[in-house]
């Protein structure tokens, strides 16, 4: 049987980038052991010239995402075969059984004969419908329409944490025995490497995330002005894309007058945000979406010191994490001061924060293997 992981190609860096890599690592280690099963690796691409297992959505693709989602449109095109263009024929021509999507992907509202299983990573759009990138330009009815159909279709879905599976069965009335809880692997190397120069920066603390409303980062901002106040050489490294709440994340560096202590870096490839994570006094993480995140787990592995805010349910505390309330705009700016006055002893953690397993789903594979077998 053949199965084919579909990811995006388009991102440097990013916690969708990170996690498919680290699936797709994950999923040949299980596939080793069980020897029964071909796996390909196929990235969604937004070039003209695709390489070999890309792909770049077409016309159809799209045609058949609007027929799919709307019923009056499947009755008046039902003749049509469909699952024989775009996409699909692809995966055909691949000899594809199974799908996964290994992130959120509108090609799943593409599929009409194959049995797919989708990896949801939130329901930020339930949980925080008033925050901009999550409700305006009809972006809470897109996300709507994805769930709606994706979580229902799916063979089975793949989860970060049991409190993201049981929102879902609240929601959306899936079965949590078809829900697969695997964490959120990471495979991150130990060893140092020199990939940026360091020493325009010392001493410094780092936030790793693009600039979206819901990262928090006016309210870091806010705490960082009150940091300097009492640590005058103390600077915060912010990574991310000049995109999305950029502009404004820059006025308010102006209007705080720290442009001399908050440096932007972007374009970077993974191992050099490491380097800075791992060079860093502490990662601060104030982020109000969780349960989860993957910088706090990295920052973890290397070592170094985290604030994290307790929207990360699911990360289990040790000697690098300090949970803070997202708001608490006292606590925040005290720990980061700490981070800065005191020498911080490096404690390396063994385990992810987040366990790792994918008994259930590589079960849910075997199980739909003997379904292709002896009935499809």
């Amino acid at each position: 049987m053949i199965i084919a992981t579909i990811g995006y190609s388009r991102d440097l860096v990013g916690g969708n980038i990170t996690y498919q890599s680290s699936f797709n690592k994950l999923i040949s280690q299980f596939n080793k052991k069980v020897k029964k099963f071909e796996f390909i690796h196929i990235t969604i691409s937004k070039n003209k010239n695709v390489k070999e297992n890309q792909y770049k959505i077409k016309f159809i693709d799209k045609i058949k995402i609007i027929v799919n989602t709307s019923t009056t449109l499947t009755l008046v095109f039902n003749k049509i075969p469909f699952h024989k263009m775009g996409f699909e024929r692809y995966l055909s021509k691949k000899n594809v059984n199974l799908i996964i999507f290994t992130s959120p992907n509108e090609l799943a509202l593409a599929i009409i004969n194959k049995t797919f299983i989708t990896t949801i990573w939130d329901l930020a759009h339930r949980e925080y419908p008033y925050v901009e990138e999550f409700s305006s330009y009809f972006r809470f009815n897109l996300r709507e329409i994805y769930y709606q159909y994706s979580i229902n279709k799916s063979f089975c879905l793949i989860v970060d944490s049991k409190e993201t599976a049981l929102k879902i069965e609240k929601i959306y009335g899936k079965d949590l025995a078809d829900i697969c809880v695997i964490g959120l692997p990471l495979f991150i190397d130990h060893k140092a490497k020199k990939t940026i120069e360091f020493n325009n920066l010392n001493p410094y603390v780092i936030y790793p995330a693009n600039f979206w409303k819901h990262k928090n980062h006016i309210f870091l901002l806010k705490c960082f002005a009150l940091v300097v106040n009492k640590v005058r050489n103390a600077k915060l490294v912010l990574v991310g894309e000049p995109k999305n709440n950029y502009i404004e994340i820059k006025k308010m560096i102006k209007k705080l007058k720290l442009e001399k202590n908050v440096i932007i870096k972007s374009n970077l490839e993974y191992d050099s945000v490491i380097e800075l994570v791992r060079n860093s006094r502490g990662l601060i993480y104030p982020s109000i979406l969780g349960p989860t995140n993957y910088p706090p787990l990295e920052a973890n592995a290397v070592g170094v010191k985290v604030l994290l805010s307790d929207s990360n349910k699911a990360i289990k505390l040790n000697r690098n994490i300090i949970k803070i309330s997202n708001f608490d705009q006292d606590n925040w700016t005290k720990q980061i001061i700490k981070l800065f006055k005191t020498n911080q002893n490096k404690y390396i953690s063994s385990k992810n924060l987040i366990d790792t397993n994918i008994i259930k789903l590589k079960d849910k594979i075997i199980d739909y293997s003997k379904i292709n077998e002896y009935i499809i």
